[in-house]
């Protein structure tokens, strides 16, 4: 499976609009997050619509992001574009179709686009980012929110242990006893 995506944005009448093409994961994510929030508050009257036509998928991290994006932006700031079929193969799953503002067809750019770079993230912000999507997924009353829920659990123990120099699930080395002569 490629993690192939592409990121792109370009500006609208009223604000921008980013493209997400192929596969939005955790190594995409912290960088739309960081560029959808500049655009929120360095000019409060833009909108941002998030234009997911062209997305074969989002893993949970991204759809967190999302979720978190429009509680930032507000349902008058932050809209996502996906038409019935990408609703149904994007969002449906975890209910995000039902929190998040939607649009059928994103608003038309008025310049070229231009490729989001998701440059570098320590794995402490990565981590960090992984956590709160997924704690923000874990507060939606949906099926899956008990599972988002545990997986930000389990990442906030895992940021604790980093932070305190203590070994993490991920350090601890198998040791295998010597055989029985």
């Amino acid at each position: 499976m490629t993690l192939r995506c592409d990121l792109c944005v370009s500006r609208t009448r009223n604000g921008f609009v980013v493209r997400v093409q192929g596969k939005g994961t955790a190594t995409h994510s912290p960088a739309f997050a960081e560029f959808v929030k500049g655009c929120l508050v360095e000019d409060p009257a833009a909108t941002v619509t998030v234009d997911l036509l062209g997305c074969e998928y989002l893993d949970s991290t991204f759809l967190g992001c999302l979720l978190k994006l429009q509680r930032l932006g507000t349902m008058k700031r932050f809209h996502v574009a996906a038409d019935e079929a990408a609703r149904t193969r994007l969002l449906t799953a975890t209910s995000l179709d039902k929190y998040l503002t939607l649009l059928s067809k994103a608003p038309s750019s008025t310049g070229t686009f231009l490729r989001i770079d998701p440059g570098e993230v320590s794995k402490q912000q990565l981590g960090r980012h992984m956590q709160e999507t997924h704690q923000a997924l874990g507060e939606l009353p949906s099926a899956s929110a008990s599972v988002f829920k545990r997986i930000a659990e389990q990442l906030a123990h895992d940021l604790e242990q980093q932070e305190s120099n203590e070994p993490s699930l991920f350090d601890t080395a198998v040791v295998t006893p010597p055989p029985r002569p």
